[in-house]
């Protein structure tokens, strides 16, 4: 084989197959195998696919043990080198939600790292999002597990093939049992100081917290009580937070000056 050639064709096989972007990704196959029932229907998912940018669709699928509890899959900064990947809630059928994280390899989508199940049948967890919330250059996925019997809004770092716990608070909720809506949560950096906070609603959900990890320390910089309990949507504009309660009405909240 000519040189040329051949260092065309090492070139070739150095590139991984899995090295193209996910784009895009959606939820499939309904199953009603885990009847929970948290967000409004007892109707879940038993795969979920990603769209990749040369045009492939990857899927993964659950076997008969566990379900995808969550309304849509998240793409989230936390795969090799800096890479999308899928953020999920997998519910397994004894032990609870888990965070999952799935990325490609070899030409294949699979669980790339994922956290300890909650450890009992029928808790669930709501993720918020994904910031360096602590200063110390890791990405950390903050979550609010069982936001209706306690709310302990925890941060997980990626290590290798798991997610583990990081810092953890008590008394948050981000869900209505029943509601499909859950974005009852905003992540920004509240106070201008370069670093991402959590707002988040206090277990009334009566109230809205912005809460500062820095130095792995919770802190509740700011807060402010609402007129009613907030339903959610929570939702960034240039001014300030556009907050959505249960009856139907929407109050803003400007950030400070």
């Amino acid at each position: 084989m000519p040189i040329f050639l051949l260092a065309f064709v090492m070139t070739f096989l150095a590139v991984p197959v899995w090295a193209a972007d996910i784009v895009s990704t959606r939820f499939a196959l309904l199953t009603d195998r885990y009847d929970h029932c948290v967000l409004g229907d007892c109707i879940e998912y038993g795969a979920v696919e990603a769209v990749l940018d040369d045009g492939r669709i990857l899927s993964y699928r659950l076997d008969e043990n566990s379900v995808f509890e969550d309304v849509e899959p998240r793409l989230v900064p936390m795969g090799l080198n800096g890479r999308k990947a899928i953020l999920v809630v997998r519910s397994y059928q004894n032990k609870g939600a888990a965070l999952a994280l799935l990325d490609q390899r070899g030409g294949k989508l699979v669980i790339a790292a994922e956290s300890e199940p909650i450890g009992l049948r029928y808790r669930w967890q709501n993720p918020i999002g994904v910031g360096d919330f602590d200063r110390d250059r890791k990405l950390e996925i903050a979550t609010v597990i069982t936001p209706h019997i306690g709310g302990r809004l925890t941060l997980y770092e990626r290590q290798g093939n798991k997610l583990v716990e990081d810092v953890q608070t008590q008394s948050f909720s981000n869900h209505k049992m029943g509601s499909s809506q859950l974005d009852l949560h905003e992540v920004i950096d509240w106070n201008k100081d370069g670093i991402m906070d959590i707002v988040v609603p206090d277990m009334s959900r009566g109230e809205l917290q912005v809460l500062s990890f820095v130095g792995a320390k919770t802190q509740v910089i700011d807060k402010r009580s609402f007129s009613g309990t907030i339903g959610g949507p929570i939702v960034a504009s240039e001014t300030g937070l556009l907050v959505g309660l249960e009856d139907g009405n929407q109050e803003s909240w400007p950030y400070p000056h």
